[in-house]
C-alpha cells in the first residue's frame, strides 16, 4: 500500500465518511444482539442420532461437509439412511493431475516461439514432464512457466467446483487452516505435491501427516526451517508446530518458551533438494538432512511434555530426533483435545461452552486417539451424533 500522506489522508477520509453514513442510517441492532443472547445452549451428546433423516437434516449435513451444495448432491442422498449417507460422503477419490488446457488462448506455435521448446499435448498431464534444459535463456528449467501455473490453478478450482458428494475438499480446507502452504505458480511441481499432501492428509494418521508436512519443501521454505542454523536456531516452525498444528496455545496448552527453543535446536539441519533436481521426469520433491548443521546436544522439554529429554544424535542419526519430537507431542492429552476442538469449531460451531468441552470435545479426543489420530474416522462419529 502506498504510504504517502495524501493517500493515507484520502483513506482516512473515506473511512470517516462511511462511518458517518452508517450513523445516519440509524440501524437498529437491538433485535440482532438480543437474538444472539437468547441462543439456547445445545446439551446433546455424541450419542448416535436416531431421529428423522429427511430433507432438512440432509441439507444441514451437506452444508457442513461440502464447499457449497447443489441439487445433484441432494439427489445423491435420495433414499439413503444416515449411515449410508456418511459412507458416501467419506468415499475417497483419486486427486489426479492437472492437464495442458492453456493452448486454448496460447497455441502451440506461440508457446514454441516464447520458450523455443514444445510442451505436452493439449489434455495431457505435465506435472512429471520436465521442460527441456535447452529452452530459451531467461526461462530456467526449474520454472514451468505461467501457462502451467494457470492450468494448475484452474484445475484445482474446477476440482472444488465439480466436487462429488464427498467431504474431501471441505477436509482439505480444514487442514489448510492448520497447516497452510504457500502456492507458487512458478515452481509447479512443488505446489502440486503440497496440494496433494494436504488433500490426502485427512484420510491418514495425523501424526504421520505432520511429520511429512514438516519435511515438505513448501513448509521448509514457508516457516524458515531450511534457513535455520545450529549457531542461531530459527524458532518460527518450532513455535507453529506446537501452537497451530498440534497442541494449541494457552489457556489449554502449557508448553513453554523453553520448549520452543529446544524444539528449534532439535529441528536444525533439515532442508530440501535444490530446484534443478526437482524437475526430472517422475521426480517427487523431497527433503534432505545436513548433519553438519545439526545441534547434537540433548534437548530438555518442560513438565507439559513430561520433562522428556530427547538425546542428541550425530551424523544421519540426528534426523531420528524429529520423529521422537512428534511422538512426544502426540503423547500429550492436549494434542487430541486440540484437534477435536478444531474439528468441532470448523464443522459445527465456533463458540464453545463448558458443556461442549466436557461432553463433546474430550470424548471425541478419546475417539481420535482410539482411531490412531485419523481425522476422517473421528469426524464420522461427530457427524452422526445428536449434537451435530
Amino acid at each position: 500500500m502506498n504510504g504517502s500522506p495524501v493517500v493515507n489522508k484520502t483513506i482516512s477520509k473515506s473511512i470517516e465518511n462511511a462511518y458517518e453514513a452508517f450513523k445516519k442510517d440509524q440501524y437498529d441492532l437491538t433485535h440482532l444482539l438480543a437474538s444472539r443472547k437468547q441462543t439456547a445452549e445445545v446439551t446433546k451428546t455424541l450419542t448416535k442420532y436416531a431421529g428423522d433423516f429427511g430433507v432438512a437434516q440432509k441439507r444441514h449435513l451437506l452444508n457442513r461437509v461440502l464447499v457449497g451444495y447443489a441439487d445433484r448432491h441432494m439427489k445423491d442422498l435420495d433414499g439413503l439412511t444416515l449411515d449410508q449417507a456418511i459412507d458416501l460422503i467419506f468415499k475417497q477419490h483419486d486427486l489426479g493431475e492437472p492437464v495442458n488446457n492453456y493452448y486454448h488462448d496460447f497455441p502451440p506455435e506461440a508457446y514454441l516461439k516464447k520458450y523455443e521448446v514444445p510442451d505436452v499435448q493439449p489434455g495431457e498431464p505435465f506435472i512429471n514432464k520436465a521442460l527441456s534444459d535447452k529452452q530459451k535463456p531467461g526461462f530456467p528449467a526449474e520454472f514451468a512457466g505461467p501457462e502451467r501455473g494457470s492450468a494448475l490453478d484452474s484445475w484445482h478450482y474446477h476440482k472444488i467446483y465439480s466436487q462429488p458428494t464427498s467431504v474431501e475438499w471441505r477436509l482439505f480446507m480444514f487442514l489448510h487452516t492448520l497447516t497452510p502452504y504457500k502456492e507458487d505458480n512458478v515452481k509447479i511441481k512443488s505446489t502440486y505435491y503440497s496440494l496433494k499432501l494436504t488433500y490426502e492428509g485427512a484420510w491418514r494418521n495425523y501424526k504421520e501427516y505432520i511429520y511429512d508436512v514438516t519435511l515438505s519443501d513448501k513448509m521448509l521454505e514457508l516457516l524458515n526451517l531450511r534457513y535455520s542454523r545450529k549457531e542461531a536456531p530459527d524458532e518460527n516452525f518450532a513455535r507453529e508446530v506446537q501452537e497451530l498444528f498440534t497442541v494449541g496455545k494457552r489457556p489449554f496448552s502449557k508448553f513453554t518458551e523453553s520448549d520452543v527453543k529446544e524444539a528449534a535446536r532439535l529441528l536444525v539441519g533439515w532442508d530440501y533438494e535444490e530446484w534443478p533436481s526437482l524437475i526430472g521426469e517422475g521426480y517427487v520433491p523431497k527433503s534432505k538432512f545436513n548433519a553438519d548443521n545439526h545441534d547434537t546436544g540433548d534437548k530438555q522439554f518442560s513438565k507439559f511434555y513430561g520433562n522428556k529429554i530427547i538425546k542428541g544424535r550425530s551424523g544421519q542419526e540426528g534426523k531420528l530426533e524429529l520423529k521422537e519430537f512428534i511422538d512426544m507431542i502426540f503423547e500429550t492429552d492436549e494434542a487430541a483435545i486440540y484437534l477435536s476442538r478444531r474439528l468441532v469449531q470448523f464443522f459445527v460451531y465456533p463458540i464453545l461452552t463448558t458443556f461442549t468441552e466436557e461432553n463433546i470435545i474430550k470424548p471425541l479426543a478419546q475417539i481420535l486417539k482410539k482411531n490412531n489420530f485419523n481425522l476422517a474416522e473421528t469426524l464420522k462419529v461427530l457427524l452422526k451424533s445428536e449434537y451435530f
